[in-house]
């Protein structure tokens, strides 16, 4: 972990933190982050896949009830999760996402409070090109969850409300050519898009999407665009995460050799690295995120006082 400061936009020392089941060698998935609380997906011998939300800041954690809860025939490859906050219920909610026959659809939703799954009907996007989990951003922005899904020859943004349980569909605008991979991301609250070439990871470039206007389609605007070959070469990953102030933006790279935190500065090209791993075994750029410090009771859903960065 990277500690920074938001108040002047600067990271300070990296340290490491303790994984509540340490113990186990079988390892665990990273699904989001949101309000300082942390989704994961435990994976051990003895205990199968377990679903966890874990406070790193106070050292908690909440094992969720077993899933899925009303049905035993559920691929868990097929299954994404995603944790968002309810401020009208001010209440934490887990969802599944799930990827069936060409139909991508919230099914389940969970409440930290109740401590409880309950089933959510008729939540399904339907005519999909096909039924693969979808590039879903690990940071809720607005109250919503966002995804990218291929629906009859293009592509599109669904938001899914954790306040009003609905979804949202919107044509995505295409920021860069089409010979780019996108990904989404978040930075400054908002949803972005990193787009890589499908084969040329020597360049990347960052775009914010707009998703409250009132038309089918996003519209967006492209942030910059870092020169990898100039700092890494090869990129085999890249994930934005956070915009400073100073224009800086904390990135996580991932190479052949390893992994890095670095700030890049658009303006200057500049590059200075906060933190590497090189372990080529262990490389996991794409599943990096930040989060907030702070005081949530993981038995009630609510604030033990006021989260501060």
């Amino acid at each position: 972990m990277v500690d920074y400061e938001t108040s002047n936009s600067r990271c300070k020392h990296s340290r490491r933190i303790r994984y509540p089941f340490g113990k186990y060698k079988r390892g665990f998935d990273f699904f989001e982050c949101c309000k300082g609380l942390v989704l994961l997906r435990h994976v051990a011998r003895d205990s199968g896949n377990t679903l966890v939300i874990w406070n790193p800041c106070t050292d908690e954690f909440k094992k969720l009830p077993v899933y899925p809860p009303f049905e035993s025939d559920i691929d868990m490859a097929s299954v994404e999760f995603g944790i968002g906050y309810d401020s009208q219920a001010e209440d934490f909610k887990v969802v599944s996402i799930e990827a069936i026959r060409g139909k991508n659809g919230v099914r389940f939703r969970f409440r930290l409070r109740t401590s409880s799954w309950e089933r959510l009907k008729d939540l399904v996007i339907e005519d999909l090109s096909f039924g693969s989990l979808p590039d879903m951003a690990r940071i809720p922005v607005n109250g919503t969850l966002s995804w990218i899904v291929d629906k009859s020859g293009f592509k599109v943004i669904v938001s899914f409300d954790f306040e009003k349980e609905e979804f949202k569909e919107k044509k995505m605008a295409y920021l860069f050519n089409e010979s780019y991979r996108t990904t989404l991301c978040v930075l400054k609250e908002s949803l972005c898009l990193l787009g890589f070439k499908h084969f040329d990871r020597f360049a990347g470039k960052v775009g914010e999407l707009n998703l409250k206007g009132k038309g089918k389609t996003t519209s967006g605007t492209e942030l910059f665009t870092i020169k990898l070959q100039n700092h890494f070469g090869y990129v085999r990953n890249l994930m934005p995460l956070q915009y400073f102030g100073s224009g800086e933006v904390l990135l996580s790279i991932e190479i052949d050799d390893g992994s890095f935190i670095v700030l890049y500065d658009p303006q200057y090209d500049t590059v200075t690295t906060l933190y590497e791993y090189l372990d080529p075994g262990l490389c996991c750029s794409s599943h990096t995120s930040i989060f907030l410090k702070s005081q949530i009771s993981l038995n009630t859903g609510t604030y033990l006082r006021e989260y501060a960065d």
